[in-house]
């Protein structure tokens, strides 16, 4: 069986044999209703493409940013000072 932790909100696999019994949402505490209220709410997902086309745009905003910052010109040394 497939669970939710109304706490945590995480999911976790039981076995059947785990489970020793349901509670009817009439005698859940508040907090327990409320957290599963939210669980139940639909979840605004972002696409799989949103998310590339925001990481493309992300990256791309740190390459023109690395081409402004002013290049600091290395100095070659001859070798170890004596």
């Amino acid at each position: 069986m497939f669970c939710t932790n109304l706490i945590t909100g995480k999911s976790s696999q039981w076995e059947r044999s785990d489970i020793a019994g349901t509670l009817s949402e009439e005698r859940l505490p508040d907090w327990a209703r409320n957290n599963l209220d939210a669980l139940r709410e639909p979840s605004a997902k972002e696409s799989v493409l949103a998310k590339i086309k925001r990481d493309r745009q992300g990256k791309q905003a740190a390459q023109s940013a690395d081409q402004q910052k002013p290049k600091s010109k290395k100095t070659k040394k001859d070798g170890p000072e004596r």
